[in-house]
């Protein structure tokens, strides 16, 4: 389990060996096989593969750089409690898969990007953002930094919510004459 702490890891070699390990010793074999301290991956057990490989096929073929403007959402809940770094082997990433949760009342952000950088951001304190809030900052952060397709920034990443799917905002999007390309399902991985 890479998300064991020093000291997790010690219990853990009691139980299965029988034998207690100092935890600079632990540490120490760690290090020299190159094991560190990382950041962890999230990888959701729902991922399609086929459609990723689709996705990404479709992309290659239709689409340059400097048409694509990325837009996503995240939410800060300090009552979450899940590990973000774990062990693993240097210059790897280290992977941990996980369901994800729906959380409470906190601080959710959208940021726009482009070639160019961070071109705008929205910040909301709620729940999660809905389809009214996601068509009002659609409207005020994202279509005026877009133009029709296919010119620069005229294709639109964004993940596959159902707020995204909302009637108003595919209609925004089309008489502004960009592309709404959503991503895969449970493919955040994949924003450029």
């Amino acid at each position: 389990d890479a998300t064991l702490y020093l000291d997790e890891m010690q219990r853990f070699l009691i139980t299965t060996c029988g034998r207690k390990y100092g935890i600079s010793r632990i540490h120490a074999a760690l290090l020299r096989r190159k094991i560190t301290r990382k950041k962890l991956s999230l990888i959701a057990q729902q991922q399609n593969a086929y459609e990723r490989h689709c996705h990404m096929q479709m992309v290659r073929l239709h689409f340059e750089a400097g048409q694509i403007i990325c837009v996503d959402e995240t939410r800060k809940d300090a009552r979450l409690l899940m590990r973000d770094h774990g062990y693993g082997p240097r210059d790897e990433r280290v992977n941990v898969v996980r369901h994800y949760m729906r959380g409470f009342n906190s601080i959710s952000a959208m940021g726009v990007m482009s070639l160019d950088g961070m071109v705008d951001a929205a910040l909301h304190e709620a729940r999660g953002i809905n389809s009214a809030t996601f068509f009002y900052d659609c409207v005020n952060h994202i279509i005026p930094h877009t133009n029709p397709f296919p010119g620069p920034n005229s294709v639109v990443f964004i993940d596959n919510a159902i707020i995204h799917w909302s009637a108003e905002v595919l209609e925004l999007f089309r008489l502004h004459g960009v592309i709404l390309h959503h991503l895969p399902a449970y493919g955040y991985d994949l924003m450029p």
